[in-house]
C-alpha cells in the first residue's frame, strides 16, 4: 500500500469514527428513557422527569467528552488532526483516492452517512437532509474549502 493510500485510509476512518459519536450520542437517549421508566423503543424523544433530561444530558456530556478525547488523541498520532476541526475527512480521503478535487466527496460521504441515519428515525426528512448534505458539499468546493465560511452556512442552517 502505498503513502497516498494509507493517508485516505486514514482520513475515511477518521470520517467513519466522527460519524460514529453521533450514532454514540443515541445511547443518551436510551439512558434518559430508562431512567424516566419507558422502554428504549417508546418513540417519544423528550422526557417526563426532569432527573431524566439531566441524566440523559450528563451521559451526553460524557460520550461526547470520551470521544472527542479519543479523536484528537488519535488525530494528533497520524498528523490528520486539521481535517478532524475542519470537517473535511472524508472529502480528502475521496480526493487522494480519485485525485479529482472539485466533485463534492465530503457532500457526497455526508448525504450517504448523515443522511441515512435519518432513513431510521423519518424517511421522509431523511431525502431533504441528503440534498441538503450535497449542496454543503457543493458549497465547500465554490468555496474553495474555507471550512469558516461552510461552517458559518452550516450554523445559519440549523439557526433558521
Amino acid at each position: 500500500m502505498s503513502g497516498d493510500s494509507i493517508r485516505a485510509w486514514r482520513y475515511l476512518l477518521l470520517a467513519v469514527l466522527t460519524f460514529l459519536l453521533l450514532g454514540a450520542d443515541m445511547a443518551s437517549v436510551v439512558f434518559a428513557k430508562i431512567l424516566d421508566g419507558r422502554s428504549a423503543s417508546d418513540p417519544r424523544l423528550w422526557s417526563t422527569h426532569w432527573y431524566a433530561s439531566v441524566g440523559g444530558f450528563v451521559c451526553s456530556i460524557v460520550i461526547w467528552s470520551l470521544w472527542v478525547s479519543v479523536l484528537v488523541a488519535w488525530s494528533r498520532k497520524r498528523s490528520v488532526l486539521g481535517s478532524l476541526i475542519s470537517g473535511q475527512a472524508g472529502s480528502r480521503a475521496f480526493e487522494k483516492w480519485t485525485h479529482h478535487a472539485l466533485v463534492p466527496w465530503g457532500g457526497i460521504a455526508l448525504a450517504l452517512s448523515w443522511g441515512a441515519a435519518h432513513l431510521g428515525t423519518h424517511p421522509e426528512g431523511a431525502v431533504v437532509v441528503m440534498l441538503v448534505a450535497l449542496v454543503y458539499g457543493v458549497a465547500f468546493v465554490v468555496a474553495k474549502k474555507s471550512a469558516p465560511a461552510i461552517l458559518a452556512l452550516v450554523f445559519l442552517g440549523f439557526v433558521l
